[in-house]
């Protein structure tokens, strides 16, 4: 009776790891640092990042180094806006894949807390992979017809 205990224990044990794993799996992540023109640091900045697809929007503040992450987000274009008072706030578009840690770093000048500088860059350019060494591809449906399969009958 102990030993079925125990092993259905771990099975669920088991399922629930895996399920933690693949829920993320298929997400992206951006993050930064956020300084001034001197290229110290500024805490306490709010990140809004904003989904350009869905509109949905998660909003962080910078730690006390400046660094922000904003992971779990599902593949799309996303906005991403810095402010702080006292600043000129920042807006720049980055496009999110599956398992992509993209990097935006945000250099914000000295001015009224009205004025916005807004980065635009070439929409679907490649991405350079600057935080890990692993690489990522996304696969269409036509791609996985393709792949060859091996043949079940016997030589």
């Amino acid at each position: 009776m102990r030993t079925h205990l125990l092993f259905v224990t771990s099975f669920l044990l088991l399922c629930l790891v895996l399920l933690f794993l693949f829920s993320q799996a298929g997400t992206g992540s951006i993050a930064g640092t956020v300084t001034d023109p001197s290229g110290a640091v500024v805490p306490g900045a709010k990140i809004t990042i904003t989904s350009l697809g869905t509109h949905a929007v998660r909003t962080v503040v910078a730690g006390p180094r400046g660094e922000y992450v904003v992971s779990n987000l599902q593949p799309g274009t996303y906005e991403v806006s810095v402010e702080q008072q006292g600043f000129n706030s920042l807006k720049q578009q980055v496009d999110v894949t599956v398992g992509s840690r993209n990097t935006v770093d945000a250099k914000l000048g000295v001015g009224a807390a009205n004025t916005t500088v807004e980065v635009t860059g070439a929409q679907g350019g490649v991405q350079v992979e600057t935080q890990s060494q692993t690489l990522s591809q996304v696969v269409t449906g036509t791609e996985i017809t393709q792949l060859p399969t091996i043949d079940s009958q016997p030589l």
